[in-house]
């Protein structure tokens, strides 16, 4: 026999390096397809790396991460397909399947666990934390009588004299007086009142049987000295949804326009919303009997406090007249986006969530220049006694503009300093503890030594975790500096936070940050910014951050927020200016150090 014709036999092949379980499978294709499993595995494996990639693009959190971390998670995502694919492929090389299946499963499995603990808690954050200033928005209304009234229905309230707020949801009241003025027999009368305090007590006196308030001004007032029984004074006979037009990104430097009616006139059969006539009776006891009540007349004539006033301020001195002139401060053409302010409202919320209205103990802007990476914080005192130009330009505390609404703080703060807010940032006391304890702790340094709330802080460097960060913003009594030391310290707070969110260890912890606050914390801030914001962070651009806080001088004046004279810090207008000063270099992209 020929040596051309001889069948070589497996023992020989092996010899010769020859893969004799190929070889089989070649001769007998009956077998079947011994790379169908891997290719299998391979499918699915990849079909779970689209699916977190696509989360992970809608979550939009690879907008945070720098550019070269990102491209290298999508290289390290290919590569892992690859590989696994090439272990897989072939299942007699048992050892290679076996150790690409666990791969595949233990990576599929982390790909999974990253989705539930950061790209889902991300997705749903968002939508809590991040709001929209939408042109309308809608407010629940309510109608309010005495506790011991015999009416069982709004119908009952026919002829009767209704109580509203004269430039406070004057908008929301009248749709609300439209809609229930078609269920009465007689026309209703209106009084009106300067505050949701004075129109509670015109109820108490009986000079109105039921006053319309947006029902979350009976939880404002629940906090208030000598309204803690509110509740249990008053009876909701309905509620009514109403529109309420915003203007957060345009509000009015000087005082708003009202759709008041002469209160002298006679009512006409066409109010402001005109579906069935309803009159405007004679203001209100505090707005005709003593006009030298109103904060106008009061300003002028408070008496100058020199004792036994809260610590902190830096003398007594007459109440100014007009703040000093300046033009406003506008962002530099083409730098929309990139040099920005934002209003930072601390609710004194004592509870869980973020109501609307509330005493804003603080403010903030924060002046942000992303070119150059800095960050300006300024303070403003709780008490500075500011006009409020939402509201009809009257003065008040700076703290009582959180009772209507976070656009009536911003426009007081824009009347001061001359600068527009683009966003806003909102969180309750409750939001501050729970986001730093979410961050891990953070360290501020503070000014002062001081013992609180069984938490010794020591000039400098102070760690704290979430319970003596409230301790530290908030303590006041007994220090040097008073009110003045507490804004000091609420700075020097916001700056550790900034510092904490803007360094690396941010990643490990986003998914319990975002957890933490996504319920006591509203911002417009839009997620881009604040993601490309951090990308800068871990890209490792050097953010530096300074504070300011302006100051005043101790006074009493009339508060026609809650109808009393209380104490006021009259504005240091030097501080003002100097404030602005430093705003102005900020947006021109100076490094400031006050």
């Amino acid at each position: 026999m020929s040596l051309e014709n001889k069948k070589p036999s497996e023992t020989d092949l092996s010899e010769y390096g020859v893969d004799t379980e190929n070889v089989r499978s070649r001769r007998n294709p009956q077998g079947g397809n011994i790379n169908l499993p891997g290719i299998l595995i391979t499918a699915l494996f990849v079909l779970v790396e689209g699916w977190f990639f696509l989360r992970l693009l809608k979550s939009g959190l690879h907008k945070a991460l720098p550019t070269w971390i990102f491209v290298l998670g999508v290289f390290v995502l290919l590569l892992l397909a690859v590989l696994v694919f090439l272990l897989c492929w072939n299942t007699k090389r048992r050892k290679r399947f076996i150790i690409g299946t666990i791969l595949a499963i233990l990576f599929s499995a982390g790909f999974i666990i990253a989705n539930v603990k950061l790209i889902a808690p991300i997705a749903g954050a968002k939508d809590k934390i991040f709001v929209t200033t939408d042109a309308r928005q809608t407010v629940t209304m309510g109608i309010y009588v005495l506790k011991d009234d015999t009416l069982s229905a709004v119908e009952d309230l026919s002829g009767s004299v209704i109580g509203i707020l004269e430039n406070v949801d004057r908008d929301e009241s009248e749709q609300v007086l439209d809609e229930i003025s078609l269920k009465m027999k007689d026309p209703l009368q209106v009084r009106t009142y300067g505050s949701f305090a004075e129109a509670i007590k015109g109820l108490y006196a009986g000079e109105v049987r039921a006053v319309i308030l947006d029902q979350e001004f009976i939880e404002v007032l629940t906090e208030m000295e000598g309204f803690e029984d509110v509740k249990s004074k008053v009876r909701l006979i309905t509620d009514i949804v109403a529109e309420r037009p915003t203007q957060i990104a345009t509000l009015p430097t000087g005082a708003e326009e009202s759709t008041l009616e002469d209160p002298s006139a006679e009512a006409t059969d066409a109010p402001h919303h005109g579906s069935r006539s309803w009159k405007i009776i004679k203001p209100s006891a505090t707005e005709t009997e003593e006009p030298t009540e109103t904060p106008e007349e009061t300003q002028s004539q408070a008496p100058v406090v020199t004792t036994e006033l809260p610590e902190g301020t830096i003398g007594t001195a007459p109440p100014p007249t007009e703040p000093p002139t300046a033009g406003p401060i506008t962002v530099p053409e083409g730098q929309e986006g990139r040099i920005f302010t934002v209003y930072i409202s601390g609710l004194d919320t004592r509870g869980g969530g973020l109501p609307t209205r509330g005493n804003s103990d603080v403010n903030i802007l924060a002046v942000v220049n992303m070119n150059t990476h800095h960050v300006l914080l300024i303070n403003t005192p709780r008490d500075y006694f500011v006009p409020f130009p939402t509201v009809g330009g009257a003065r008040d505390k700076l703290t009582h503009a959180g009772y209507y609404g976070v656009d009536a703080s911003m426009a007081a703060l824009r009347n001061l300093y001359g600068v527009e807010s683009q966003y806003y940032a909102r969180l309750g006391f409750s939001g501050v503890k729970r986001l730093v304890d979410a961050l891990g702790g953070v360290t501020v340094r503070s000014s002062y030594a001081f013992t609180a709330g069984g938490y010794e802080f020591v000039v400098g460097a102070n760690e704290v975790d979430g319970t003596g960060a409230l301790v530290f913003a908030r303590h006041r009594r007994g220090m040097e500096g008073g009110d003045r030391a507490r804004g000091n310290n609420q700075l020097a707070l916001l700056k550790a936070i900034i510092q904490k969110i803007a360094s690396p260890a941010i990643v490990s912890r986003l998914d319990a940050v975002l957890s933490a606050v996504g319920s006591v914390i509203q911002t417009t801030i839009p997620y881009d910014t604040i993601a490309a914001f951090s990308q800068s962070a871990l890209s490792g651009d050097d953010w530096t951050v300074a504070y300011y806080s302006v100051n005043g001088y101790n006074g009493l004046e009339y508060s026609f927020s809650i109808g009393e004279t209380r104490y006021v810090m009259y504005p240091d207008y030097s501080t003002v200016s100097y404030a602005q000063s430093l705003i102005r270099r900020v947006y021109n992209g100076e490094i400031v150090n006050p």
